[in-house]
C-alpha cells in the first residue's frame, strides 16, 4: 500500500535503528476466505465513500490541549473556516491559556487544517492485512507509509466499524524507536484519529486527534502530547485546497 497516510509529525527522511531490531508483523488473517473478503469489500467501499468528498471543504470548532517539553498545558478553542480570507481562517473564540500566538502556529502547523477532517488521503490498498475480524469490527494493519517515514519505524492500525460501514479509527504506532534527526531519537510515537459514523450519506468525519511524542534530544527526555477535539463540522463553499497544501 503506496503512502496510507500523511503522518502529522516531520519525520522526513527519518531513519530508524538497525534492522534486525525491527519486530514482526502481527499475523494475518487468510485474506481468501468469504469473511475475509467481505471485510476488505466493506473497507474499501469506506475508503471510496471518503473520496467523494476530497475536494470538500470543512468548517469546525477545535478544541486544543498540547502538552510541551516543560509539562505546562496549554489549551484554547479556535475556528476555522475556510470560506473566508486566508488571515481570517482561523480565530479564537477562548483565550489561550498560554502563549495565543505559539498556540495557534501550532495548530495550523499540525492539524493541516481541514485535510484531515475525512480520511480521503488514503492511498491503495496493497499492503493491508487483515489481523482480527469480529462480529462488529475488524482490524487491518500496513507497515507502508510512504517514503517519508522511517522505514520499519510505523504502523497503521485501520479499525473498520461493521455496523456503519466506516473506518472508526486510525493509528500510527512506532514500532521500534528511530531518529528524526542526528541528535534525536523519538523511543515511543502515537496519532490516533477518531471518526464518527456517517450521517445522512455524509462521510465519516473526524472527531478527535491525539498524538504522542516522547524520546531524547541532546541528552535530554521530552514527553510531547496534543489533543484536538473537533465540533460543529460541516461543509462551506470555499476555493480548493493548493495542491501541494
Amino acid at each position: 500500500m503506496r503512502k496510507l497516510i500523511a503522518v502529522a509529525c516531520l519525520f522526513v527522511a527519518a531513519p530508524a535503528l538497525a534492522d534486525d531490531d525491527v519486530p514482526p508483523p502481527p499475523p494475518a488473517i487468510d485474506a481468501t476466505t468469504p469473511e475475509a473478503t467481505a471485510a476488505f469489500d466493506m473497507l474499501r467501499a469506506a475508503v471510496a465513500k471518503a473520496k467523494e468528498f476530497h475536494d470538500t471543504r470543512f468548517a469546525f470548532t477545535a478544541r486544543r490541549a498540547n502538552t510541551g517539553r516543560d509539562g505546562e498545558t496549554e489549551t484554547f478553542i479556535a475556528e476555522f473556516d475556510p470560506s473566508r480570507p486566508d488571515d481570517e481562517q482561523w480565530r479564537f473564540i477562548s483565550d489561550a491559556e498560554g502563549d495565543a500566538d505559539d498556540a495557534m502556529k501550532t495548530q495550523r502547523k499540525e492539524d493541516a487544517e481541514d485535510r484531515p477532517v475525512v480520511y480521503a488521503d488514503l492511498g491503495e490498498l496493497e499492503g493491508v492485512f487483515l489481523v482480527s475480524n469480529e462480529l462488529d469490527t475488524a482490524l487491518f494493519v500496513s507497515r507502508e507509509l510512504g517514503e517519508d517515514a522511517p522505514k520499519d519505524a510505523l504502523e497503521a492500525r485501520l479499525t473498520l466499524d461493521k455496523s456503519s460501514g466506516h473506518i472508526s479509527k486510525i493509528e500510527v504506532v512506532s514500532i521500534r524507536p528511530f531518529k528524526p534527526l542526528p541528535i534525536a531519537q523519538v523511543k515511543n510515537y502515537r496519532q490516533v484519529k477518531e471518526f464518527a459514523p456517517p450521517v445522512d450519506g455524509g462521510p465519516a468525519l473526524l472527531r478527535r486527534l491525539a498524538t504522542l511524542t516522547e524520546g531524547s534530544a541532546m541528552f535530554r527526555s521530552f514527553h510531547i502530547e496534543s489533543e484536538t477535539v473537533f465540533e460543529d463540522v460541516r461543509p462551506v463553499d470555499a476555493p480548493p485546497r493548493e495542491k501541494n497544501g
